[in-house]
């Protein structure tokens, strides 16, 4: 093993002291440090923020759909009404909800319909939902928007670089 002579030893601690001294480039290392982090938290926020706001959004939406058929759709045609019906609908009433931040063609509807509570309790009892408004049927009216993310990061944990949102809103048919 190799010795050090005793002028190399003495030649650390002056270096050492001269590093503690120099403080002209901290500034630029903190700030090369910090900044991305910054920004990573400031997209995350705006980005948490937009899927809180989606998810209201989604939320009014189902119920102004529901409440549609109830105010705008004669009785006597809320019998015959389809999916397509429906979808045709929620596109219509879309551009009434947050202007372009969601967008009709992101959006799938899902429709089921159950003859009672029970019913809707147990997973494999929808019935097709022809004739989704059928007096006394319950109706579950389901919203998925995929939303693209700004997080530069957000592929690690959402895969194709959107988050997917979820609303189910259950209505009952009156007569």
């Amino acid at each position: 093993m190799k010795e050090y002579s005793s002028n190399h030893r003495d030649m650390f601690p002056p270096l050492l002291a001269r590093l503690k001294r120099e403080e002209r480039a901290s500034l630029a290392v903190e700030m090369a440090i910090l900044l991305p982090l910054i920004f990573a938290l400031i997209f995350a926020v705006i980005d948490v923020s937009r899927l809180l706001l989606t998810r209201s959004l989604l939320d009014q939406l189902a119920q102004s759909l529901a409440d549609d058929w109830r105010r705008d759709v004669p009785r006597g045609l809320r019998t015959t009404l389809t999916p397509a019906d429906v979808e045709a609908r929620l596109a219509a009433i879309v551009p009434l909800f947050g202007g372009e931040m969601i967008r009709a063609e992101g959006l799938t509807l899902t429709l089921a319909a159950y003859e009672d509570i029970a019913a809707l309790m147990t997973a494999n009892s929808a019935i097709p939902p022809v004739g989704v408004g059928a007096p006394g049927m319950l109706v579950g009216y389901r919203l998925d928007y995929d939303m693209p993310l700004l997080t530069p990061f957000a592929d690690y944990l959402y895969p194709s670089g959107a988050a997917r949102e979820t609303v189910y809103l259950v209505v009952k048919n009156g007569a």
